[in-house]
């Protein structure tokens, strides 16, 4: 069995998709099967926390009808520079920049923090699958 080959592969690289694992792991072995890969991101316990996202929406409605109620969150690159973004789904569609020294979860939540202080904690953060959304530090402040 493959299965702990898989793991670690699956571990090291992040906890990517099948599609990802399954490339790293035939680097290592190229018997390894896609089912067998499949097998082993759908039960991955890390993957299962974070996916799928727990709130569905209408797809292609990002859209809410008050301001600050949905905010969308990003890290983002212009040329060499790093910026955190905020954009307001609501009819507003203010945009808040935020200039982190790096891209981590702990300088991404004090960013975040400085935000919610000066304007208030919107409803719902809508953010992508980054690693610096899914740590606990952005959990703990999402809670609040």
């Amino acid at each position: 069995s493959f299965e702990r080959l898989i793991a670690e592969v699956h571990h090291a690289a992040g906890h990517p998709g099948v599609r990802r694992t399954l490339y790293f792991a035939r680097r290592r072995d190229p018997r390894i099967a896609k089912r067998e890969v499949s097998r082993v991101v759908s039960n991955c316990d890390v993957c299962q926390s974070i996916d799928p996202a727990p709130t569905k929406w209408k797809h292609g409605r990002l859209e809410v009808p008050k301001v600050w109620q949905r905010v969308g969150v990003d890290v983002t690159h212009c040329g060499k520079e790093l910026y955190l973004t905020l954009i307001d789904c609501g009819p507003s569609r203010f945009c808040i920049w935020r200039r982190p020294s790096q891209s981590s979860s702990t300088e991404i939540a004090r960013h975040l923090e400085s935000v919610f202080y000066e304007r208030g904690g919107p409803e719902e953060m809508l953010t992508d699958n980054d690693t610096a959304f899914r740590s606990n530090e952005v959990a703990r402040l999402a809670e609040r």
